[in-house]
């Protein structure tokens, strides 16, 4: 079987069709001004490392000239006019979408579309379910769009620490006031490379320095070694101590965990790669993948600003197309605004980004929290 695509920048809506339905071959018709050659060599081999034996095709076209889509769709169809020849009208822009209609009931091919919500291939002329639709994995998704994970600066938690991590988190979200004391003065001299001891100096006596120290001993990320002498249990715990914002990350990736098998922390994206646009904002901290669909969560320790809301909702338009979600997690109260004609939260519900507090975790479990960013995202 041929399948004909019509490929843009959403990877979930070009690569769901092509690993549901196996074909033999898939062309796809496509604009430089939407899709660049790095995201085709990426599709291509995200392809073969799924379908080892599809053979990929890209063929160029405007995407505003009807005639010029038209022309490149019936040339395609009539050079495979032997084979049995499908048209998927997933992805593209609307004069693709028509004119994959028209040769679809010109040359009775069957026409086909992903319904994600009920996971299934629709013959779009019949409205007959075809096939479930096969999902994307985040690793396959992630490097299709130029994203990586961020190893070399990130330290994902293992599970062993998760408990350890969750606890020193929520003391921490409880008394940020003597994090950022302890955080100020742990990060001037004692987290550049290779430094692994550090002492509490000048704070030796502060309550707030005190306090956080002797939690973080507690749970084993450092051990005393002297008087006002300390030592970093491993380099992960130096950067859990050294890093401030990693705690909500860590939390919002531990929380997720327990109800999402396919999760990451700290995602780097390579715009470049990516499309033509320059971007000083290419850290995502956690992705959550959801039955092909990608969730994009920025986890922020400060109170959330629009530029926050804003940035969350555009990157995930931009790397997911209208299937992906964004999230904002915070441990600030934004619900506290919601009456507020100009507030965040009120902001927020309009754009469809969802929120999750950490306080929320206290009240649901866990599956209910994410839910409900979730349904404000609807």
């Amino acid at each position: 079987m041929i399948q004909i695509r019509f490929l843009d920048k959403n990877v979930v809506s070009t690569l769901v069709p092509v690993y549901s339905m196996k074909p033999e071959k898939v062309v796809f018709l496509y604009d430089t001004r939407m899709v660049g050659e790095n995201l085709r060599k990426e599709v291509e081999e995200a392809i073969r490392s799924r379908l080892p034996e599809t053979k990929v095709q890209y063929l160029r076209v405007n995407m505003l000239r009807l005639e010029d889509v038209k022309y490149e769709l019936e040339q395609t169809v009539r050079n495979y006019k032997d084979k049995e020849v499908h048209i998927d009208i997933t992805g593209g822009s609307e004069i693709m979408t028509a004119c994959g209609l028209m040769a679809a009931q010109e040359h009775r091919l069957m026409l086909t579309y992903v319904d994600f919500y009920s996971g299934h291939m629709i013959n779009v002329l019949t409205s007959e379910r075809i096939c479930k639709t096969e999902t994307v994995t985040l690793e396959e998704y992630l490097k299709a769009i130029g994203g990586k994970y961020m190893s070399s600066s990130r330290h994902t938690p293992e599970e062993k620490d998760f408990d350890r991590i969750m606890e020193m988190a929520q003391i921490i979200f409880a008394n940020e006031k003597k994090w950022d004391k302890f955080f100020a003065h742990i990060t001037r001299g004692f987290s550049a490379a290779g430094v692994m001891e550090f002492s509490l100096g000048e704070n030796v006596k502060s309550e707030s320095c005190q306090f956080i120290l002797s939690e973080f001993l507690k749970r084993g990320f450092a051990k005393q070694i002297g008087e006002d002498r300390y030592r970093y249990a491993s380099e992960a715990d130096k950067e859990y101590m050294t890093v401030s914002g990693i705690w909500l990350e860590m939390y919002i990736y531990i929380q997720a965990k327990k109800c999402f098998d396919e999760v990451y922390m700290g995602v780097d994206i390579d715009w470049n790669k990516r499309d033509i646009c320059e971007s000083r904002d290419n850290e995502i901290d956690v992705v959550i993948m959801k039955n092909s669909q990608p969730i994009f969560i920025s986890c922020k320790m400060r109170p959330v600003e629009k530029e926050t809301v804003y940035e969350i909702y555009s990157m995930a338009r931009r790397l997911g197309g209208d299937y992906a979600k964004s999230l904002i997690a915070t441990t600030f109260n934004v619900r506290k605004g919601q009456d507020e004609r100009n507030g965040i939260y009120l902001r927020m519900a309009k754009m469809k980004v969802g929120l999750i507090e950490t306080r929320d975790f206290k009240d649901a479990n866990v599956q209910d929290v994410f839910a409900r960013a979730l349904a404000m995202t609807e």
